[in-house]
């Protein structure tokens, strides 16, 4: 059985995405993540992205290439890359939530953290809670 990791990053998209965007993205995101058996979730604000892969390492790791050369992304920051015993989203090829018009306490605060291990450890874990909040 292969190792199943996943990634959590942050971004930016270059544009401003309308609901029928992101719903276009949203498709192609879901059929080729299908085609890869990968699951995970999407968090979308007002341009801002979290996003939360998982599935088989190597899956994982060359979707994560695809997307740092995604030209509608830029300031890709990887903040979680760890293996995990099972998935934590496994009805959702892509799950999402447009979190634009809804106050998220704390969204805005994981590109804040500064150098000290322990301040990244607490941001990482309230990155994990977040995206956990909307697995419904």
């Amino acid at each position: 059985m292969e190792k199943l990791i996943h990634i959590i990053y942050v971004s930016a998209s270059k544009e401003i995405f309308g609901e029928y965007e992101l719903i276009r993205l949203l498709e192609s995101i879901r059929t080729r993540n299908k085609k890869h058996n990968i699951t995970g979730m999407l968090l979308y604000n007002d341009g801002n992205i979290m996003q939360l892969i998982e599935g088989a390492e190597a899956d994982v790791s060359q979707l994560f290439e695809n997307i740092k050369s995604d030209e509608r992304h830029t300031g890709i920051i990887e903040m979680v890359r760890d293996e995990i015993s099972e998935r934590t989203f496994t009805e959702w090829s892509m799950s999402y939530k447009n979190i634009t018009d809804i106050y998220v306490e704390g969204f805005s605060d994981f590109l804040s953290f500064g150098s000290f291990p322990n301040e990244r450890s607490s941001v990482i874990s309230r990155a994990k809670k977040l995206l956990l909040s909307f697995r419904g």
